[in-house]
């Protein structure tokens, strides 16, 4: 993320509409980290709009796999996004 976001032109990518997503180990927040809400907070900085809340998804490994039933709860919180009440829509409404 860190490259793609030098590689580009700020002001170009200023409000668009993005979504934060990471895996990590299923462990408390404030211990693993969470790469989405650092993702989302400096997106959101620099001009990006968030299109809902950020979100972890857990896997078993260090390579994966996801753990049972995150695939699913992805989905859902990927369909979830297409009605989340948020600015970008309204910002994409009126684009």
């Amino acid at each position: 993320m860190q490259a793609f976001l030098a590689s580009v032109s700020l002001a170009a990518m200023s409000g668009l509409v993005v979504a934060c997503f990471d895996t990590r180990f299923h462990k408390p927040r404030w211990l693993t980290g969470s790469a989405a809400r650092v993702m989302a907070k400096r997106l959101s900085k620099t001009g990006f709009l968030l299109l809902g809340p950020s979100e972890s998804f857990f896997v078993k490994g260090k390579e994966g796999p996801l753990e049972d039933g995150e695939l699913e709860r992805a989905k859902i919180w990927a369909l979830t996004l297409l009605f989340y009440p948020c600015d970008a829509h309204m910002a994409a409404a009126h684009a």
